[in-house]
């Protein structure tokens, strides 16, 4: 046999039987508000507990897109740092671009000039 299941019918013929003096009709409207009220806290309870799990999903994911960000952004510092590295070296080499060029072009006026005075 499964649990007893109590009515707010029969806790009002009970509180009636108990004390007389009570009104049985306030009894059972009584019963049925209280009866409502457990039902309604069953209800926050389960939403509670859905709240709860979902909180923790929503934290447990916050936490991992964290340390993807945090990742990604170490990954951006690299690059970054890579970059500035790259632009140095690219300065040094235009650097001796232009001093090649310029000895050419001094070669070139003498070899010029030297043609010339041949």
């Amino acid at each position: 046999a499964g649990p007893t299941v109590v009515t707010p019918v029969d806790t009002a013929d009970k509180a009636a039987a108990t004390d007389p003096g009570l009104d049985r009709e306030t009894l059972e409207e009584a019963a049925l508000a209280q009866a409502a009220a457990a039902s309604k806290i069953e209800t926050l309870r389960a939403k509670l507990a859905k709240l709860t799990e979902q909180t923790a999903m929503f934290e447990s994911r916050d936490a991992t897109q964290t340390a993807e960000l945090s990742q990604l952004r170490s990954q951006l510092e690299g690059e970054q740092a890579s970059s500035e590295e790259l632009r140095f070296k690219l300065a040094v080499c235009l650097d001796k671009v232009d001093k090649l060029k310029a000895k050419l072009k001094a070669l070139r006026a003498e070899i010029g000039a030297g043609g010339t005075e041949s």
